[in-house]
């Protein structure tokens, strides 16, 4: 108990301190998940190069990424540390993509969540375990927050419930690495393999199930049937992927990541699995690397929203639809409504539909067409120079 009253004393004495310390109009704060990562990292690059005269800080918590970085010639600090503290007091705006720092900023300072993507499923408010009168009180301290559209608008407010006019169409910053995905030599230097044997490049990215607050979501992981299919024979598909001249690569949540590094055995020239820290360590955008595939793979992550703006084929494999349903729900039914693209519920229909969505161009294009135009007003690599815009007027 006294622990936890020294605790809030300390507590109270930083607000006070951020609300009283003076704050440098100048000073731009981002933090990331993972560390350097997201919309965060976009905008700071647009940023970067537009507005010269500002002082752009990154807080990071992994020491060798804040030396990579420093090596890069970007101010970093590493947070919490002494110097990282004295910053975000005297930081106007505070930059995010998972809302970190929330319980430390000030009304004296600007919070621009940038967040991490159009939710399909429950989030937030909208999740029927969450504390809504903790979580409202949280969100008052957004000052802006990006939507892709009115639509998605009107979902991020039923999921924050953050005042309309904070809530801004901007399109989200990371969405601009897809108009410039990687190169051959960039692919190549992060695989470690010639991308230019394969006739196209397929990405798997589920949704996570386990590892978030203890909660289980769904079926749970499988570091050998990664699809959750009845049955699935390993042997078989690395045949089918040799044989179309398919690379395939598997990335993970990083909540997730950990129940399949056994799936590492399993790489080749085409099978791979990728690791956020590969990401990081080889300072590779994610974005930028799903912009250069043909193919994404996913069964309710909101990466297929963003993934419309490429104008590229979808496959879903919602093998445990019914139980992620009760368990999270969605924001938007009916799912098969909301998913423009085959559904594989095995190997036979993943097998099939890569193929059929690879070589057939108008193969549910009509459907990701008519989503796109309720998902994106948008549709450029812009987003970052919105967003900036509107962070300066507010400041103007």
């Amino acid at each position: 108990m006294i622990l936890r009253l020294a605790k809030k004393i300390r507590r109270a004495f930083f607000m006070l301190l951020n609300t009283v310390i003076p704050k440098d109009e100048n000073l731009y704060l981002f933090m990331s998940f993972p560390d350097f990562s997201e919309s965060p990292r976009v905008l700071y690059e647009y940023m970067r190069k537009s507005d010269p005269t500002s002082t752009l800080l990154w807080l990071v918590r992994d020491g060798k990424i804040a030396e990579c970085l420093k090596d890069k010639g970007i101010q970093v600090e590493i947070f919490p540390g002494p110097r990282s503290v004295f910053s975000l007091l005297r930081a106007k705006t505070i930059i995010t993509s998972h809302n970190q720092l929330f319980g430390l900023t000030s009304k004296t300072q600007r919070y621009v969540s940038l967040w991490h993507g159009i939710p399909l499923k429950k989030i937030n408010l909208m999740e029927a375990d969450e504390n809504p009168s903790l979580l409202r009180a949280m969100f008052k301290r957004v000052s802006i927050m990006p939507a892709t559209s009115d639509f998605t608008k009107t979902i991020l407010n039923a999921c924050f419930q953050i005042e309309e006019r904070k809530i801004v169409v901007s399109g989200l910053p990371r969405n601009d690495s897809l108009f410039n995905p990687l190169s051959n030599a960039e692919l190549q230097r992060l695989l470690g393999i010639d991308s230019q044997t394969h006739d196209k490049i397929v990405l798997f990215m589920p949704t996570f199930r386990q590892g978030y607050m203890n909660r289980t979501e769904g079926r749970p992981a499988d570091s050998v049937n990664i699809f959750g299919f009845p049955s699935f024979d390993n042997d078989r598909f690395f045949d089918f992927l040799k044989k179309n001249k398919i690379l395939f690569l598997c990335k993970f949540h990083p909540f997730e990541q950990s129940f399949f590094e056994k799936q590492e055995s399993t790489n080749s020239c085409n099978f791979m699995l990728l690791r956020g820290k590969t990401l990081q360590d080889k300072h590779i955008d994610l974005y930028r690397l799903i912009g250069r595939t043909d193919l994404l793979i996913t069964d309710y992550s909101s990466v297929y929203f963003d993934y419309l703006l490429t104008d590229k084929p979808l496959l879903f494999v919602p093998t445990d639809l019914d139980q992620y349903r009760k368990k999270r729900g969605f924001l938007l039914e009916p799912y098969d409504f909301w998913t423009p693209g085959p559904k594989a519920l095995n190997q036979d229909e993943l097998e099939s539909g890569m193929l059929k969505s690879l070589n057939d161009p108008s193969f549910f294009r009509t459907k990701r067409e008519e989503l796109k135009a309720v998902i994106h007003t948008h549709c450029d690599g812009n987003s970052s120079k919105r967003m900036a815009a509107h962070i300066r007027s507010a400041a103007s």
